[in-house]
């Protein structure tokens, strides 16, 4: 993944994370402490997330467990306008899915119907 990473990089951070076993681990964990609360509190978010057409696990589990993030001028790198997150995926074809979910997602909310438009942000 490092392979990536422009020469004319001015900062570089790596690491193995697998979001969807940190995820499923965060959620036994509070659900161990605080017991019904805990499981109210991650139905509750999982039953957002798909309401929204994005189910937590369709985003994180397509995810691989290599991420590099970088600053290059390379890649318009001034004060973090150049900052480049580079993450393996497992499954492009459902991560392609939750992509065109989440677009459609942030067109309904920001679309040129809801003020977002040319020069709406």
């Amino acid at each position: 993944m490092l392979k990536a990473v422009p020469a004319d990089a001015v900062f570089t951070a790596a690491a193995r994370v697998d979001l969807a076993k940190t995820y499923a681990q965060i959620k036994a964990t509070a659900i161990a402490v605080a017991g019904d609360d805990g499981k109210k509190a991650f139905a509750d978010l999982e039953d957002a997330a798909a309401g929204f057409g994005v189910p937590v696990n369709n985003l994180l589990d397509p995810l691989g467990d290599q991420w590099v993030l970088y600053e290059a001028a390379s890649t318009g790198g001034i004060l973090f306008t150049g900052v480049t997150l580079v993450v393996d995926v497992k499954d492009p074809d459902k991560f392609g899915r939750t992509i065109a979910a989440l677009q459609r997602l942030l067109t309904a909310q920001f679309g040129p119907d809801n003020g977002a438009g040319a020069g709406g942000l």
